[in-house]
Parts: structure tokens; sequence; C-alpha cells
């Protein structure tokens, strides 16, 4: 009658809640209170997910005072040293400090939507807040990042300070983040783990703990099925009619249902009334030692502010004492759990044992006084069938008792198999994380070195800062992966209960002997097609959440891009405001003006003099400019004759590789050998357009360079030929430099208002290049304006010099 039971119904921990995504399931707040609940794999699974949120909320609260606290130890340097005023460091820490209560707050009420909510959920419902708890704390991540900006800003416009020294700062704290955003990213994965565990064991706990209901139920059952196999054998030999036999097997049925309803009620009541006792002590003894730790986090705080601590000693000093305090925190709920997991399973089996001496009870009554009632047996006779009765169903209570014990040791397996499974998606999101950063690395040096002009200070202060906005993020994206990684557990736990039956059904080979080998066959052969099944549909809700997971990197990777471009655009803003701020009236431009009034005035120049000089001095610029285009010329054929080689070169070599790699097709390869060889075709190929890329790139860099050089030896040379020009016009005139260059200094301290010459734009270059066409033009109308006929007439003669001037 057990095999029978148990082919028609459910094994000892079959989950009885195997829920579809619309339906409700019981919410619960701590893990031993899904001990009372009708769908324990998912409340736990939800328990879980409330303790990821508060872990991510305990981690950013650590990090946001850590922040604060490094921006007042740099400030608070500052302000000693008078670099700044206690009012902007007031409006710096106060701003900080409402920014950041702001993201808290949001934060707060993250948590608080998966926190007893209501009292019942369902999957859909939970999904939807983990997506949107996700998007959430990306966006308060950029805004972090921002306020960031703000402090940089507001120490640049209202402090007044020097742009380096603000970036300085800025990049030290900026540094000091990152490493604690990898401290907390590591931080995350342990206590991550320490959850899982504590979800294991709470999984395995509830289970062996609902197993004694179970065998309850299995013993009423069995005692019920002895006691009607009597009847029956009483019946067929005439000392008990059917009518009497149904209707005692009627309020027998009755009478045993009742016991066993009123026995599982009992249980409930009993274990919630002990676990809320048990919750209420461990809460006062929870608040106390949380409120000694909120001391001693006070105390360091206060140490820091008066002794001026180091900024990594005093981020190393306050992450030791916050996970010492998670650990004793831990270390309470462990201890928390045990005694509740004790109390309970000592409750079940006290009330187990009682169920069992009322069933035993029940049944002597039913021998001792309804059976000589209803039949013609003696009380000897009804004794010595109810020992034969008790020594059977001490058989089947055995056996039912071995059944339980060997259900656990299944369900202890799948829940090895599972820890195995989580440890291995762990280490496979660990490298998509090192993957991604390196692809990261790669892409922000090839844009730092597209970013030509901005100082390596700059630089530097670009790339850390988009390394703290991709440590922050992966450590969001640490927690999403944890969250689906649950929600996964969640989804596929209809179809692990229903394998589990049927694993618990095939483990009855052995221990009850009843079932005929066809069934047994076909037992087989549905578990190894629900199990291939359970695989199947699991890979596809991971690959689902995988391309969700992608999805929410895809943002992250947006509010990074679009950060760095702010970032890029205001270091390249503030380079081109420090090379206009260069660009002034140099002293040598005074000189000009005053060397033409000059010459102007002396009686020693003349116009053939004048017009001797600027030919020289043209022909010179147009040997220059020559030399200049035709080395110019020569390298750029250069370089595209080393790019064609190079391209023959490379596609010669791939013509190589690939006739090689046929020829090698024809051999016979081992399984493991042509693996490992299409491996290395796949990276081969994947690293040949970053190798192109990176090469072409560090070909025109180095062009560039060169070009750039070859710029500045003309526009030296220019100007040497200019000074040239300048120190023979002055000595045509018996004029010294020196003399001018003193009385230009002296109308700059007067405040006049020179218009200085450029003598570039006047030969016709902008902006570094060179225009040919206007440099001839000037030539050839200079050149007719000194072969005009000369007239007689002094102040003529002046006016025409000074034009050629």
């Amino acid at each position: 009658s057990f095999a029978q039971d148990d082919e028609s119904g459910s094994g000892p921990l079959a989950e009885c809640s195997s829920l579809t995504q619309n339906e409700k399931f019981q919410s619960v707040t701590s893990y031993s209170e899904a001990l009372t609940s009708t769908s324990c794999r998912m409340s736990l699974s939800n328990v879980t997910l409330q303790y990821l949120r508060l872990l991510d909320a305990d981690l950013r609260q650590e990090k946001y005072t850590v922040y604060i606290q490094l921006l007042k130890l740099h400030l608070n340097d500052w302000l000693s040293k008078k670099k700044i005023n206690e009012e902007v460091y007031r409006v710096i820490i106060s701003s900080q400090e409402k920014c950041l209560e702001d993201l808290k707050k949001q934060c707060k009420h993250d948590v608080s939507d998966t926190t007893n909510t209501s009292a019942y959920c369902n999957i859909m419902e939970i999904e939807k807040s983990e997506d949107e708890y996700v998007k959430q704390s990306l966006k308060n991540v950029n805004d972090f990042l921002h306020s960031l900006d703000n402090v940089r800003h507001c120490l640049l416009n209202k402090a007044q300070l020097p742009y380096n020294e603000v970036v300085n700062m800025v990049l030290a704290v900026s540094e000091l983040m990152t490493w604690m955003d990898t401290i907390l990213q590591d931080c995350q994965l342990f206590w991550a783990k320490v959850l899982q565990e504590r979800l294991i064991h709470w999984k395995q706990q509830t289970k062996t703990i609902q197993s004694f209901q179970w065998l309850a139920e299995q013993e009423s059952q069995c005692k019920l099925n002895a006691i009607c196999d009597t009847m029956e054998y009483l019946m067929k030999h005439g000392q008990l009619r059917m009518e009497e036999k149904e209707v005692l097997s009627a309020e027998l049925h009755k009478i045993f249902q009742d016991k066993t309803i009123f026995y599982n009620n009992e249980c409930m009541r009993q274990a919630k009334d002990l676990i809320k006792k048990l919750k209420k002590q461990y809460v006062e003894r929870a608040s106390e030692t949380k409120q000694i730790q909120g001391d001693e986090r006070m105390v360091l705080l206060d140490k820091v502010n008066r002794q001026r601590m180091d900024a990594g000693a005093f981020l190393k000093d306050y992450h030791d004492l916050l996970e010492k305090q998670r650990k004793t925190i831990s270390e309470l709920d462990d201890e928390e759990d045990s005694r509740i997991t004790e109390s309970i399973g000592e409750l079940w089996k006290n009330l187990y044992s009682a169920f069992s001496q009322t069933i035993e009870d029940l049944t002597k009554d039913i021998y001792h006084q309804i059976l000589p009632k209803r039949t013609t047996l003696s009380l000897n006779e009804c004794e010595h069938l109810r020992q034969q009765v008790k020594q059977s169903h001490l058989t089947n209570l055995e056996k039912i008792d071995n059944y339980r014990r060997q259900c656990l040791k299944l369900y202890q397996d799948s829940l090895v198999h599972e820890k195995q499974m989580w440890i291995e998606e762990q280490v496979l999101f660990a490298n998509m994380q090192a993957h991604l950063i390196e692809r990261e690395e790669k892409t922000i040096q090839r844009m730092i070195l597209r970013l030509c002009g901005i100082t390596d200070q700059a630089k530097e202060y670009l790339v850390q800062e988009y390394r703290l906005g991709l440590q922050a993020m992966l450590r969001q994206l640490g927690v999403r992966h944890l969250g689906l990684a649950t929600l996964t557990d969640m989804r596929m736990s209809r179809k692990k209960s229903k394998l589990q039956d049927l694993k618990e059904k095939h483990s009855l080979d052995g221990i009850m002997p009843l079932w005929d080998t066809r069934k047994l066959q076909n037992e087989e052969f549905r578990f190894l097609k629900e199990e291939k099944q359970l695989e199947n549909e699991t890979q596809q809700v991971l690959s689902a959440f995988h391309v969700q997971l992608v999805t929410e990197l895809q943002i992250a990777q947006q509010y990074l891009q679009s950060r760095l471009k702010d970032i890029a655009g205001q270091a390249l803003i503030h380079h081109a405001r420090m090379e206009a701020a260069k660009i002034s009236y140099e002293s040598k431009d005074d000189v000009k003006d005053k060397l033409a009034d000059a010459v102007e005035e002396s009686v020693y120049v003349t116009r053939d003099g004048v017009c001797t000089l600027v030919q020289i001095y043209y022909q010179q610029v147009k040997e220059i400019v020559e030399a200049y285009e035709q080395d110019k010329s020569k390298h750029e054929k250069t370089e595209k004759e080393m790019n064609e080689c190079s391209q023959l070169m490379e596609s010669k070599r791939m013509t190589e590789h690939l006739e090689k790699e046929i020829l090698n097709m024809g051999k016979q390869l081992s399984n493991c050998d042509l693996f490992q060889r299409i491996l290395l075709q796949q990276k081969m190929m994947i690293a040949v357009p970053d190798f192109y890329q990176c090469a072409r790139l560090t070909s025109l860099q180095e062009s560039t360079l060169s070009l750039r050089q070859k710029e500045a030896q003309l526009i030296n040379k220019l100007k040497e030929a200019e000074r040239v020009f300048q120190t023979r016009l002055a000595a045509l005139a018996r004029l010294t430099i020196p003399d001018f260059q003193e009385s230009a200094l002296s109308n700059r301290k007067e405040g006049r208002n020179i218009t200085p010459l450029n003598s570039f734009e006047t030969l016709g270059f902008r902006d570094g290049g060179i225009t040919h066409k206007p440099l001839k033009e000037q030539m050839a109308h200079r050149h007719d304006q000194l072969n005009k006929p000369t007239l007689n007439n002094s102040h003529h003669t002046r006016t025409t010099r000074k034009k050629s001037l």
C-alpha cells in the first residue's frame, strides 16, 4: 500500500507549490520564516534576493562614507594651508552630503520594493522589480560620478584654484575610489558566496524538518491501510459484514484524516510562535550589536579628522572595521539559524512522537473496543491481530524512514550540483568581466592616442575617471548577475521539483521492490526525459538572462561613453584656453612698428637698398617653402611605398598560412587537436583587426609627429629669415634693435595700444599651414610696386619705403 500511495502521490521532499510565473507564493523576510511557508523553495530564493539588495546598499553606504571622508581630508589640508576658505569648504561638503543623501534615499526605496510590500507575490513581479532596481543602480552610479565633477567645478570656479592642483586632487580621490570599488567587488563576491551557502543550508534544513510531516502522514496512512486490511480479512472469513466494514472504514478514514490535519496545523502554529519568539530575541541582540558597531565607526571617523590620517590608510582601516562588523553580524545570524533549526527540529520531533502515540492509542482502541463489539472475536484474538499489524507496521515504517533518508541524500546531492553550477556561472562572469575590462582598456588607450594636444595630466585624469566609472558599473552588474542566478533557480523551481519526484520514485528500486520491471523502465525513461528537458530549459533561461545582462551592460557603456565625451571635451576646452592665454603681443611686434617708423624717418635708407633687402628676404622665404614642400612630398611618397610593401608582405604571409592549413587538413587529427586548432584560428581572426588597427594608428601617429616636427622646423627657419631681414634693415638705417626694444617696452608700460604685425599672416601662413598662392601674389604685387618709376618727392619715397616694410 505504501508503494501504491507513493506512486500516485508526492514524495517526502516534493515542493507542494511548484509555481508558474503568474502564481502567487508567500513573501517572507528571513530564512527561518520559510520553514512555515507553503512554498519554501520560492520563499528562500526571494529572501536571498532581499539580502543581496541589503548587501548592495551596505556596500554603497560604505563607499559614500569613504568618499565624503576623503574629500574632507584633502579639503582640510587645503584649508590649513589657506588655499580655500571655510565657506568653500562648507559649500562643497554640504552639497556632496545632500547629493549622496538623495542617492541613499532612492536606494532605500529600491530595497523596500522587495521587502514584504505584500503578503504574496509572483515571479513576474519580482523580475520586474529586479529590472527596475538594476536600471536605478546604474543611474545612481552615473549620478555619483557627476557629483565628483561638481567638486572639481566648484574648486575651479569658486575657490579659483590652479587647474593642475584641482585635477591632481580629484585624480587622487578617483584613484582611491577605484581601489575602493575593487575591494567592494571582492567583498561582494565573498558575501554572495556566504549567502549561497546559507541558502543551500536552509534548503536542506527545511526539507529535513518538513520530511517529518510527510513521515507522519505516511505512518497514519500505513496504520489505516493495515486496519483496513484486517477488516477485509475478517469480512472474507465471515467475521464482519460488508456494510459494517464500509461504515467503519469511512469513520476511520475521517478520524485519521482529522488527526493528520490537526497535527499539521499544530506543527505550523507552534513553529510560527516559536520562530516569532526566537526572532524577537535575535532582533534585540542584533540591535544592541549594531549600536555598538555604529559607535565604533564614529570613533574611527573622529580619529581620522583629528589626526589627519593618510587617505589610503584610512580607506583600508575603515573597510577592515566594517568587514569585521559584517562577520560579527554573520556569526550572530549563524547562531540564530542554528538555534531556530534545532528548536524547530526538536519541536517537530516531539509533535511527531505525540502524533505516533496518538495513532497507536487510536489503533489500540479499535482492536480492543470496536472490533470485539462488531465481530465475534475475543479480546485475545483481537490483541493477536493487533500485534501482527504492529509488527508489519514497524517493518513498513522502517522502510518508509529509509526511503525518507535516501530522498534527503538525493536532495543534498542535487544541492551540491546547484552549488557547483553557481560557482561555474560566477567563474564565467568573472572571465567576462576580465575580457570586458581588457577591451575597454584598449578602447580608452586608442582614444587617448587620438586626443592630440592635451597634456599628459589630462590624459591620466581621463583614463582614471573612465576606470572609476567602469569599476563601479561592473560591481552593480555583479549584483545583477547574482540576482539573475537566483531568478533562474526560481524560474526552474517547478521543473526541479518534478524531477526530484521522479528521482525519489526511481530510488524505490531496491527499497520497496513492489513495482514491476515494465513500470520501472517507464519511470526511468520519464526521468531521463525530464532531466534532459530541465537542462535545455535551464540553458534557455540562462541565455535569455545573459542577453538581458548584455543589454544592461550596453546601458552602462552608454553612461560611461557619455561621461568620457564630457571629460574629453572639458579637457580639450581647457587646453584651448591655455593655448589662447599663451598668445600675447611680444616685444618683437612692437619692434617691427618702431623699426618701420625709424626707417621711414632715416636719411640713410634708399629705395634701392630696401628693394634689395626685400628681394633677398623673399627669395629666402621661397627657398625655405620649396624645400619644405619637397621634403613633405618625399615623406608622403615614402609612407605610401611602406604601406604598399606592408600590405603585400601581409597578403603573402596570409596566403602561405592558408596553404599550410589546407595541407594540414588532409592529415588525420584527433578531436582534441582539431578543437585546439579551431580555437587558435578563432583567436587569430579576432586579433587580426585589432592588430591592423593598432599598427595603422601607430603609423599615423608617427607620420603626424614627423610632419609636426617639419612644420616646427619650417616656422623656425622663417623666423630666422625674418630676424636677419630686420637686422639688415636696421643696419641700413644706422640703427640697433635694442634701442627699439626699449622704446617698445616703454610704450607697453604706458598703455599704448599697438597693433602687432603678424609676419606669418602677411606671408600667407594660416594655423601652421602654408598657402602658396597668397605668397606668390604678394611677392608679385610687391615686385610691381618696387619697380614703379621713382618720383623726386621725399614724402613719396618715405611712404613707399614704409609700405614695403
